[in-house]
């Protein structure tokens, strides 16, 4: 794979997507460890119900899960972790092919802005607002769809 044999996703967003970016790497055989600075590995995932989902597949592709913790440093292919409360450095991840940086995004409100002008009342929700998760989403949807 071009991404290497062992991959380390660190999770500062705390949504679906690094799980399961982790959930397809491991699933091609990739080595993967997950690292998040949060209490635990999905920790916005668990109220919308998909952390019984994932959390089995990525058991059982083997994928590494490291919370509390924070990337220290990347230099060439090794991956330094440090403890998030004590601050002090716990290991070193070497042999590393790729490091993928799950944070937060940015909204994008291009689509709003391009049909704005075309339209009487058009709402803006989700990413174009500000990036959420998808149940964010879904919720600010069906209260405008209620409101109309």
């Amino acid at each position: 794979m071009a991404l290497g044999a062992k991959v380390v996703i660190y999770d500062d967003a705390g949504e679906y997507m690094a799980l399961g970016l982790a959930d397809l790497l491991s699933a091609a055989g990739v080595t993967v460890e997950l690292v998040t600075p949060r209490l635990y590995v999905g920790e916005d995932v668990a109220p919308t119900l998909q952390l019984p989902d994932i959390m089995p597949k990525l058991i059982a592709g083997g994928v590494t899960m490291t919370a509390q913790t924070f990337v220290d440093f990347v230099d060439g292919d090794s991956v330094g972790l440090v403890d998030g409360w004590a601050q002090t450095s716990t290991r070193r991840i070497d042999r590393v092919g790729t490091v993928v940086l799950s944070l937060l995004r940015l909204p994008d409100d291009a689509l709003y802005r391009q049909l704005a002008p075309h339209f009487h009342d058009i709402q803006r929700v989700g990413d174009a607002l500000a990036p959420r998760s998808p149940a964010a989403v879904i919720y600010e949807g069906e209260e405008i769809g209620r409101a109309l």
